[in-house]
């Protein structure tokens, strides 16, 4: 008779497996007989096993659960974002979340190829609070380097002026023509060719030491230009500049669009185009991401399940009805 157990499903889907993800908090598939050195390891040598997890599976935290904003706090972004007088603030997305997955992809494609020589796979730890921690620059390298607490600086830059965030008619524009020959261009952009000639402006670390007065003068300056036109301006002079666009706008600006940032299938599913461009095979959404357990039946049979039990299998909750 064919064994019927959950495990015994996940044992099979394994025998063809190259890469197993999962993110539990570490210890628990050890718990249920299933974790990578005392099971996983020996009976599937080439398995590439990758664990996300909130702290990772070492270490006086490792039993512990955690998401994004406790990955952010406890890695130390929160502490380096939000204005200076303001409190520590989560960043708008969850980047450490995200910065974990993309980790773990790099992490994974770098164990497929090891294995390509080796013919073993190997288990693979990433935790959120590392994802965070290595994004923290220059705050980090410059705290290494220098011992200073770093410090929240809004949207300015710890070594850079201009670097900041400025009202608008419109809007908000993003203003970074920072290096001395950017910053004169910037001043004849605006009209204010004078501005690049005050001594207390004259080079980048004067701007910076003098940063509140500069900062005064472009935001009574910025105060009624538009906020498109004039990042095009400047960037039309090779300053850097971006009008601060919420996300709508963002997806359907025609750079974006001309990125295929946001995509629609023939049957009707729009989403988040992919930010990978190869130019011999081209990333394409050919259906929709599935839904809960749809491809279930088709995967199972595959493994050589027949319908009957199939039938079994979602009866006894095993596997979700496809």
């Amino acid at each position: 008779a064919v064994e019927m157990t959950a495990r015994d499903v996940l044992m099979r889907l394994l025998d063809w497996t190259d890469v197993l993800v999962e993110n539990f908090k570490p210890g628990t598939m050890e718990k249920w007989g299933i974790g990578y050195a005392d099971c996983l390891e020996k009976r599937f040598p080439r398995l590439i096993h990758c664990r996300v997890s909130g702290f990772g599976s070492t270490g006086p935290y490792s039993r512990y659960p955690g998401y994004d904003g406790v990955g952010q706090a406890f890695g130390g972004l929160m502490s380096v974002n939000g204005d200076p007088d303001g409190p520590p603030m989560r960043i708008g997305v969850p980047l450490a979340d995200m910065m974990a997955g993309a980790l773990a992809t790099n992490a994974v494609l770098i164990a497929y190829v090891e294995r390509q020589r080796s013919g073993r796979g190997q288990f693979i730890d990433i935790s959120l609070m590392d994802a965070a921690m290595v994004q923290a620059r220059p705050a980090v390298p410059d705290w290494i380097l220098t011992g200073k607490r770093p410090q929240r600086w809004g949207s300015r830059h710890v070594f850079a002026a201009p670097h900041d965030v400025f009202p608008t008619r419109d809007g908000h524009i993003f203003l970074t023509g920072a290096m001395d020959p950017q910053f004169r261009r910037t001043c004849d952009v605006l009209g204010r060719p004078d501005i690049a000639d005050d001594p207390r402006f004259a080079t980048m670390a004067k701007r910076r030491e003098n940063v509140d007065a500069l900062n005064a003068l472009l935001r009574e300056i910025l105060a009624d230009r538009d906020s498109v036109a004039l990042a095009e301006a400047l960037m039309e002079a090779n300053v850097p500049a971006g009008a601060v666009l919420e996300l709508p706008e963002a997806y359907q600006h025609p750079q974006a669009q001309a990125r295929d940032m946001l995509i629609e299938t023939a049957d009707g599913y729009r989403g988040i185009g992919s930010p990978l461009k190869l130019s011999r095979t081209p990333m394409s959404v050919d259906r929709p991401p599935p839904e809960f357990g749809q491809h279930g039946r088709e995967i199972l049979a595959e493994l050589g399940y027949t319908d009957a039990e199939i039938s079994r299998l979602v009866a006894d909750g095993i596997t979700p009805e496809g």
